[in-house]
C-alpha cells in the first residue's frame, strides 16, 4: 500500500503537516540516485522549485550563485527565477554546515566542480523521470482548498509523489519545522501575497524578501 504524507496546496492557509520519519524516508531515497541526478534532486528539494526552475526554460545558471556568509556561517544564494511570475527573481539560502543542512554543501561541491554555466543540463522530463522511479509507491495528500481564478472548491485528494511534491513537502517544511512566517513563506516559494495570504497587488509590487530575513531561522541543528 502506497505511503501517504500531508501537504496543504500553497492557496490555503499555512497549517500543514508532515512527519518526520516521511521526510527522513524522502531524503534516503534521494541518496540512493545515481549522480548527477541525485543532487538535481536535492537541489530542487532544498530551494523549493518548480522543476523548470531548476532544468528548464527559467533554469539556474551560475550567473545566479554565490558563497557567502552570515554571522560566520558560510552559505550559498541560489537565486531563483520564477516560473509564473515572468522570471521574477527570490533568492534561496542555503546553509553549508552539516548541522544545520546536510546537503548544502553537497550542492555546493557539484555547482562548483560541474564548472558549467547551467549546472542541472538535462531535461526537465530527464527529472521528472528520476523523481517518479525515485518516489515509487509514495503519494502525498492535498486537502480541500479553494481555487479563485475557477471560483470552485477543490475537494481533497491524494498525487503521486513526483517533482512538484518536493516543493509541497518543502513548504510545509519551512512552516513546521523552521516557523518561517506566512510571508516568508510565499516569497521562498514565489507565490504572490495577493493571491495567496490575502494581501494586495500594491504588496506584490513592493515585497521584496531578501535571505536575510529568513536565514537566521534555517540555522537549526538538526537531531
Amino acid at each position: 500500500m502506497p505511503k501517504t504524507f500531508y501537504a496543504k496546496s500553497s492557496t490555503q492557509t499555512l497549517r500543514t503537516f508532515m512527519s518526520k520519519i516521511g521526510i527522513a524516508q524522502i531524503r534516503q531515497r534521494i541518496e540512493a540516485v545515481r549522480e548527477p541526478y541525485q543532487t538535481g534532486l536535492k537541489f530542487q528539494y532544498l530551494t523549493g522549485a518548480r522543476v523548470s526552475e531548476v532544468c528548464g526554460k527559467w533554469a539556474f545558471n551560475m550567473d545566479e550563485y554565490e558563497v557567502t556568509d552570515f554571522d560566520d556561517v558560510p552559505l550559498i544564494v541560489c537565486t531563483l527565477r520564477t516560473a509564473k511570475r515572468k522570471g521574477k527573481r527570490r533568492p534561496i539560502a542555503i546553509p553549508l554546515e552539516p548541522m544545520f543542512e546536510p546537503w548544502g554543501r553537497d550542492i555546493a561541491d557539484y555547482i562548483e566542480e560541474a564548472d558549467l554555466f547551467e549546472p542541472f543540463y538535462w531535461s526537465t522530463w530527464t527529472q521528472w523521470k528520476y523523481a517518479r522511479k525515485t518516489f515509487e509507491g509514495l503519494t502525498y495528500a492535498i486537502e480541500e482548498y479553494y481555487r479563485p481564478e475557477f471560483k470552485s472548491i477543490i475537494q481533497e485528494h491524494s498525487r503521486e509523489l513526483r517533482t512538484h511534491g518536493l516543493r509541497h513537502i518543502r513548504a510545509t517544511q519551512l512552516v513546521n519545522l523552521y516557523r518561517f512566517s506566512p510571508v516568508q513563506l510565499a516569497t521562498y516559494m514565489g507565490w504572490k501575497l495577493s493571491g495567496h495570504l490575502g494581501g494586495s497587488r500594491m504588496m506584490d509590487r513592493y515585497v521584496a524578501l531578501q535571505w536575510h530575513d529568513y536565514f537566521p531561522k534555517l540555522l537549526k541543528r538538526r537531531e
